[in-house]
């Protein structure tokens, strides 16, 4: 009889252990699918979707993101927005129409998933 109550402990012990290690596992990929999905809710709003195999990673972390992020008022500093920004009439146009806002329009924690994606993805 003791061996049966022992035997049911263990087996229960070892099914809550993989329970624990499936939910892990299912947190960590929604992770990556919220990234994806604020991808598409962002990046598909003003174009069409590029997916993170259509460039290597170099390319994105050097030159698409840096300057998807301008369009979204994300700067490394507040003076990378000035010299994005002509002297004269065409920057005149560049900020009445909002080119590069002064303030991010994205929350900054869903910009960093939205890179995440890009750069664990891309090849």
């Amino acid at each position: 009889m003791r061996n049966i109550f022992f035997g049911a402990y263990i087996l229960l012990i070892s099914l809550s252990m993989a329970s624990c290690n499936l939910n892990q596992q299912s947190g960590e990929e929604k992770k990556g699918a919220e990234g994806e999905k604020l991808a598409h809710q962002y990046c598909g709003s003003c174009h069409a979707f590029p997916q993170p195999e259509l460039l290597i990673k170099s390319s994105w972390e050097n030159y698409v993101l840096p300057r998807m992020g301008y369009m979204l008022g994300i700067y490394s500093i507040l003076e990378e927005r000035n010299d994005l920004i002509e002297k004269g009439r065409g920057g005149e146009i560049v900020e009445s129409q909002n080119i590069f806002p002064e303030k991010p329009i994205i929350d900054v924690t869903d910009w960093e998933k939205i890179k995440k994606y890009y750069l664990d993805n891309a090849p």
